[in-house]
């Protein structure tokens, strides 16, 4: 019987299974200010993670680069390439995994064709973005 690769993540993507091990690019966003204040652009990062990480590694990731940032602060998550800014969700510890799989399962035959063209793989050619919104003032607490 053939055994299972305990490095894949099954899904029905044309890429394959979702890499649990490989480096994953990312892009951060970060809006300044309040979903209220309904902010636009903002600078943006790139940084990798792994799935084997998970979330509270990609967490951290991301407040590192977006410093300060409220502990609280929540993290949104592109889940196709169109989707629009009111289209991110929440990304969570709960759903981390299914959210990146249905990332992973909207790359194209299109998209595997330029990569084969430019020689690299749907693991350094897919970017997962995120973004999250920085208050324009953090108040530290004091000890």
């Amino acid at each position: 019987e053939k055994q299972k690769n305990s490095t894949l993540m099954p899904n029905n993507s044309i890429a394959g299974d979702l890499p649990r091990d490989d480096d994953l690019n990312a892009i951060l966003q970060i809006k300044k200010g309040t979903v209220d204040e309904q902010p636009r652009g903002g600078p943006k990062k790139n940084f990798t993670f792994k799935v084997s990480e998970g979330f509270l590694i990609l967490k951290a990731k991301i407040h590192i680069h977006a410093s300060p940032l409220p502990d609280d602060a929540p993290i949104f998550f592109k889940k196709s390439k169109n989707a629009t800014q009111a289209q991110y969700v929440e990304m969570t510890a709960e759903n981390f995994v299914e959210y990146l799989k249905a990332r992973w399962s909207k790359i194209t035959e299109l998209d595997m064709t330029r990569w084969g063209a430019a020689n690299t793989t749907a693991a350094a050619g897919t970017f997962f973005e995120v973004f999250v919104y920085k208050p324009r003032f953090v108040y530290k607490s004091r000890p």
